[in-house]
C-alpha cells in the first residue's frame, strides 16, 4: 500500500468513526446526571423517585390551588350526571376523592334520555 492510500483510508476511517461513532456514543453512551435546582428550572418540586420534577403532579397542584369542593362547578356535575354504570368502581373513588366529594347515593340523568332529548331538538 502506498502512503497515499493509507493517508485517504486513515481520512475515510475517521470520517466514519465521527459520523457514526460520535451518534452511537450519544445514544448508548452513559447518563449525564441532571441537576435539578433553580438554575436548571423553574419547576424543583414534586420530584418523582428518580429524583426528577414529576410535572404531571406539578400541574395537578398548580391547577388544585384554591379548588374547594364549595366552588367547583364539577361536583353538582358529577352529582347530577351520576350513574352506576360507565365507570368502574377505582375509577368512581378516585374522582370522589379527586372532587372532595362522597360517592353519590343516586343515579343522575340518564345517558339514553338524555342522547334522546338531543335528538328530538336536532331532528325538530
Amino acid at each position: 500500500m502506498t502512503r497515499k492510500t493509507k493517508t485517504y483510508l486513515l481520512i475515510l476511517g475517521a470520517a466514519f468513526l465521527l459520523l457514526v461513532g460520535l451518534p452511537l456514543w450519544f445514544i448508548f453512551g452513559p447518563p449525564r446526571r441532571l441537576v435539578i435546582s433553580k438554575e436548571t428550572t423553574v419547576l424543583t418540586q414534586p420530584l418523582n423517585a428518580e429524583g426528577q420534577v414529576d410535572y404531571v403532579e406539578a400541574v395537578l397542584q398548580t391547577q388544585r390551588a384554591g379548588v374547594t369542593p364549595q366552588n367547583n362547578a364539577a361536583v353538582p356535575l358529577v352529582q347530577a350526571m351520576w350513574q352506576e354504570k360507565g365507570l368502574n368502581p377505582e375509577q368512581k373513588d378516585f374522582l370522589c376523592k379527586e372532587l372532595g366529594i362522597t360517592k353519590p347515593e343516586q343515579e343522575g340523568i340518564d345517558d339514553d334520555l338524555w342522547n334522546q332529548r338531543y335528538k328530538d331538538l336536532i331532528i325538530a
